[in-house]
């Protein structure tokens, strides 16, 4: 399951909004040390760092302190600015000098840094010697002076350190370029899948293309499972990326590491060798700082809901988790570099215990310890244990980095990153606001048990009608009549025949811990059979694949994800009427078969349909209800029922290790046998055949007294007054066939790579395989589809309806 959709929401302007934002601050973003005077002052305050002036505050210990408040330390950086400072930086130098000491809190003018310039040439103290490390000698009370070549090398520090720390900068800009690069070939390829498949049908298939896809694109890392996680004595560790993912990522990695270092050079000759080793660690800890506040944007950008990028790429919010994740590592490992250089450097200054007072330096302190304690508590294990709490702790943890960072990084001006980023989550909380109005704001939902072995509910929604149903949709879900009122969960929106003519929305919901248990355990407790919980309808969120272009559609769910299979299925039974011909091939495993009784309305739907295939595998023993469950299968003429079911091959992936046929087929008249109230779907005048054979490109189907190619409902298609309307506004339960059959396998699970290598040999065309189901059957599929992607004569392509955190 992704997180953008292709149906969104209107008006569609916030998209544009947010482009210009996030344009609009990365323009304001401007390098850390670019004031021409500051290298001037800068090198004559590094000069007399050493130097024990007498200070009338404690805290005030070194050079940086004092040079704001104590006269003789004062007049010692204005001789040395005034000897070496070219007259046109002059006015410059003084600036720089009293935006700093603003900084610290003193408040001093132009005319304040002339006078204390006046007054120290007076008393200057010509004949002292400065000391090249911490000393314990006398304190000084007069102005001293700096030799010429002194300044000039500790210029030449200076002037190193500002490149290196705007490296920052730059370096944020190739980042963004990095960026660029990659959502440019996933705003491309997601143009051409939706808006140009010939194109990829025609160029992009073949052995040679299958390899690259195979080896680059589809596969997870190495021989590892992309949707299950890795695991260390059964506890997860990580999710593994897929190999396009892994590509990515690592370029952005190695990048990060390379870019700390490169261009660092070591500092002029004359410095002392303790200045040496601490301009170096300084200029890692200016570099690393700047570097980690680029990436915050970022952060925040790939982990919203409503991220841009999702809508215009079609990647899923799994994929941009990866990079969420992996870029909030950088910024941590960059943070820990420059919290512990920065110390080393303020211990070698005797600045570290002064610096602990004052604000900038604590809250860059407390931001570090924040984005630490958000990194370790994201990891796999802590993230999945108790998901609720992690999230709360999460959001908080965030705030405070955000308000942390910002005032650390106030006083060197480049709070505009953090801006981007604050701008970004307060429009992603807007936009969630604006989704919730737009659907409704608060609407009632009917709430069911719909199987009380799998604990599944049934859930019918009122809603806006102001955006419709998609593939691929989901919905975050708000019951305001619970305890946690605040907590939502994502789930997968789509459209029952019942909630289609009712104008309403259907979700099915599974019951695991937290909310749904204590939703499911209200529902028991009522004793009854409907209970009504007054919602919050946030959505639409997610991507629609577009399967409906492929000549064969082979739909594969497992357990609840059966909602997000059958929504495709009848997008590409709505698209039947426009797109032609195209083969439909719906595969469902789940644990029992009492799953017909609560999906039976779905199932006898697509059972009208010639070019549907409806396979079901059982995992448990053939289970028979009490009440006569209703099994759903084809028009059968009468000279057929009863007749014994084929017998299957022996290379058949329906050959069943159970005692039980691998075909079940039990014709059984539904419960209404009235006259359909809609055009009766008309269909071929038997069905000998269930194998996907039967379905041959060749094969005719009669309505009236013109031929279809494998659109048994075209007659019925053009009967109907409204293009907009869908074919399940005319369903009815009266309006399905008398008689219909589907392929049922107990006890076992399907071979998945002898199921999907049997469809794609017999695939004349294109091929689409949709999954969505528990992690394991994902990853079975894709390397079911990996393996036998060459034996499909067109292209084949893989689509993962996934939600991971």
């Amino acid at each position: 399951m992704t997180a953008a959709g292709v149906h969104e929401l209107e008006p569609t302007d916030y998209r544009h909004m947010l482009i210009f934002l996030l344009l609009l601050t990365t323009a304001w973003a401007r390098p850390l040390l670019t004031d021409r005077g500051y290298r001037w002052q800068e090198a004559c305050t590094e000069a007399l760092a050493y130097v024990p002036f007498e200070s009338s505050n404690p805290r005030d210990i070194s050079i940086l302190g004092t040079r704001c408040h104590y006269q003789p330390a004062l007049g010692s950086v204005l001789l040395c600015v005034h000897r070496n400072t070219i007259p046109e930086e002059l006015d410059w130098s003084y600036r720089s000098l009293i935006e700093n000491c603003e900084d610290k809190g003193y408040f001093l003018t132009q005319t304040d840094l002339f006078y204390a310039w006046m007054n120290a040439s007076e008393f200057e103290d010509t004949a002292y010697e400065l000391p090249t490390g911490p000393t314990s000698g006398p304190l000084v009370h007069r102005p001293v002076s700096v030799p010429n070549d002194t300044f000039a090398t500790y210029y030449h520090v200076i002037d190193e350190a500002i490149y290196y720390t705007n490296f920052a900068s730059y370096y944020s800009y190739g980042l963004g370029f990095f960026w660029a690069v990659v959502f440019f070939f996933g705003v491309v390829s997601n143009f051409i899948a939706k808006n140009a498949h010939n194109v990829t049908a025609r160029f992009f298939a073949g052995k040679k293309t299958n390899m690259v896809r195979r080896h680059f694109f589809m596969s997870a890392l190495g021989s590892l499972k992309h949707n299950v996680p890795l695991s260390i004595r059964r506890m997860g560790i990580m999710a593994v990326p897929t190999r396009a993912q892994f590509v990515v990522t690592f370029i952005y990695v190695f990048a990060e590491i390379l870019y700390i270092f490169i261009g660092l050079a070591i500092a002029p000759r004359g410095l002392p060798l303790k200045d040496l080793q601490a301009n170096w660690v300084k200029s890692i800890a200016n570099r690393s700082g700047g570097m980690a506040v680029t990436q915050v944007p970022w952060i925040f950008l790939f982990a919203g809901r409503n991220n841009i990028l999702m809508w215009m790429t079609g990647w899923g919010f799994d994929t941009f988790n990866v990079f969420h994740r992996w870029i909030a590592r950088m910024c941590v490992l960059h943070s820990l570099i420059h919290t512990i250089a920065y110390a080393m450097s303020a211990h070698k200054y005797n600045f570290l215990e002064a610096g602990l007072h004052l604000p900038y330096f604590k809250w860059g302190i407390a931001a570090t310890v924040c984005c630490v304690a958000l990194c370790v508590q994201a990891f796999y294990y802590f993230r999945h244990w108790k998901y609720e709490v992690f999230l709360a702790l999460h959001i908080v943890l965030a705030l405070f980095f955000l308000i942390g960072v910002w005032i650390h990084i106030d006083m060197f001006h480049w709070c505009e990153y953090v801006y981007a980023a604050g701008a970004v989550w307060v429009f992603d909380r807007f936009m969630r606001l604006f989704r919730i109005w737009w659907s409704g704001v608060c609407v009632v939902g009917d709430f069911q048990i719909a199987d009380e072995k799998q604990k599944i509910m049934r859930i019918t929604i009122d809603y806006s009608r102001m955006w419709e149903v998609y593939p691929g949709a989901h919905l975050y879900l708000y019951v305001l009549n619970s305890k946690r009122v605040w907590e939502n969960h994502p789930f997968t929106v789509y459209q029952s025949p019942q909630a289609t003519r009712d104008g309403r929305l259907s979700l099915m919901v599974r019951a695991k811990e937290g909310k749904t248990k204590e939703l499911y355990n209200s529902i028991l407790d009522s004793k009854m059979n409907t209970v009504q919980y007054n919602c919050l309808v946030e959505g639409p969120y997610g991507n629609s694949h577009p399967v409906h272009k492929y000549d064969t559609c082979i739909i594969m769910a497992g357990g609840i994800g059966v909602t997000a299979a059958y929504a495709y299925a009848v997008s590409c039974l709505n698209q039947e009427r426009v797109m032609g011909r195209q083969k439909i091939v719906f595969v469902w495993v789940l644990p029992t078969d009492e799953a017909l009784q609560w999906f039976k309305p779905e199932l006898d739907f697509l059972q009208q349909f010639g070019n549907v295939e409806v396979q079901l595998y059982f995992t448990s023993k053939k289970y028979r209800v009490e009440n006569e469950m209703e099994k759903m299968v084809f028009d059968t003429p009468e000279k057929n029922v009863g007749s014994p079911p084929p017998v299957p091959k022996k290379d058949s992936v329906f050959v069943n290790i159970m005692p039980v046929s691998p075909f079940e087929r039990e014709l059984i008249p539904p419960r209404n046998s009235s006259l359909p109230k809609h055009p009766k779907l008309m269909r071929s005048s038997s069905r000998s055949n269930t194998s996907p054979a039967a379905f041959g490109q060749d094969q005719h189907f009669r309505t009236g007294s013109s031929d279809t190619l494998l659109n048994p409902a075209k007659g019925y298609f053009d009967s109907l007054p409204d293009r907009k309307s869908t074919i399940l506004d005319y369903y009815t339960e009266e309006s399905s066939p008398r008689v219909r059959t589907m392929d049922t396998i107990y006890g076992r699970r399907p071979d998945m790579n002898a199921l999907l290598s049997k469809h794609f040999e017999e695939c004349r065309g294109t091929c689409s395989v949709t999954i969505c189901a528990a992690p394991a059957m994902n990853d079975d599929v894709r390397n079911a589809v990996t393996n036998n992607m060459d034996k499909c004569k067109g292209r084949v392509d893989y689509f993962e309806e996934s939600f991971s955190w």
